[in-house]
């Protein structure tokens, strides 16, 4: 049980640009509470939140920042980071400390098992030492992830042993000679479904709630007599990944979804309910024809910061 945290009224409370950011992060703790015991929070922030610890990035960082996490508006953040800067000015890395930076980044993209060795040569104290090996362990388990799934055709006497420790997936993967390395990265952001994290037994448990709950009268038979919300059920108890069949949501483009029902059933599927989509506002479509083109991360960042859109209004 995560305890709630009440303001004193007494106490000066901190506002920038107008806004209590205080009560702006502790409503986002809140929410990230219900979210956790539920069992379904998704960010890092949400988990940081919940010991009270709130993520403070620049604008120009290299990832994007948490202001839209957070709730804030870009001025209201950008206010917030000078004042943050004012009061705990950062401090340089020293030029030892860099070094071992770009040794683990070269290592990174060689030898994982070099990693550990070179994050070892920073100062315990260091906060940066911990940060290197969760990124060390994160990559390797995202790699893990991508080779066992591509490797599911291969013959299981000819797949390479992915379980053992230290081992340098590179030369695993050109020594198998069965599994183009650039696949492995298209595997692993480019294929939401398998790459979505598995459900939780009280997800499952929630899903079956809501199926038990359904007024048997009220659900979708079709005339072949299929019912959609039982077919859904038994897919999404079936799926090894958290599925929009899990909220009853029929997604006609999953094949194996789509098998379950006849040529008719699609059909009848199909014409039920058309909702034809709107024309597109030409300032969105100049909006998003701004990233055609752009193939490098710091030109999507770059792209990304121009407000080119009220995103906040009406479409």
């Amino acid at each position: 049980m995560v305890p709630g945290v009440t303001l004193d009224p007494e106490v000066e409370k901190w506002e920038v640009n107008g806004v209590v950011v205080s009560e702006l992060l502790l409503k986002y703790r809140e929410e990230s509470i219900k979210k956790g015991e539920k069992q379904v929070l998704d960010i890092y922030q949400e988990e940081l939140s919940l010991n009270g610890i709130f993520l403070f990035d620049d604008l120009n960082c290299v990832y994007p920042d948490c202001s839209l996490v957070y709730g804030f508006d870009r001025d209201t953040w950008q206010a917030v980071m000078n004042e943050c800067k004012e009061l705990y000015p950062a401090q340089s890395l020293s030029k030892k400390t860099k070094k071992i930076i770009n040794k683990f980044a070269e290592a990174g993209a060689e030898n994982f098992d070099k990693c550990d060795k070179i994050v070892e040569k920073l100062n315990n104290k260091d906060q940066i030492r911990e940060s290197l090996r969760n990124i060390r362990k994160r990559l390797e388990l995202l790699i893990r992830e991508g080779l066992l799934a591509l490797l599911q055709d291969v013959p299981e006497d000819d797949r390479p042993t992915v379980y053992a420790d230290n081992v340098d997936w590179r030369e695993i993967i050109v020594a198998s000679n069965t599994v183009d390395p650039k696949r492995i990265l298209d595997y692993m952001y480019f294929t939401p479904s398998k790459g979505a994290r598995s459900p939780s037994q009280a997800f499952t448990k929630e899903f079956r709630q809501a199926h038990e709950a359904m007024d048997s009268n009220l659900k979708w038979k079709l005339s072949t007599g299929t019912v959609v919300e039982d077919v859904l059920f038994d897919y999404g108890l079936n799926c090894n990944y958290e599925d929009v069949a899990h909220s009853f949501i029929i997604d006609m483009t999953c094949k194996e979804l789509m098998e379950k029902f006849t040529e008719k059933g699609i059909e009848e599927i199909g014409e039920r309910s058309k909702h034809p989509l709107p024309d597109i506002p030409e300032k969105l479509m100049e909006c998003v024809n701004g990233y055609v083109g752009l193939t490098t991360i710091e030109c999507l960042e770059t792209r990304v910061r121009k407000r080119l859109y009220a995103f906040g209004t009406d479409f």
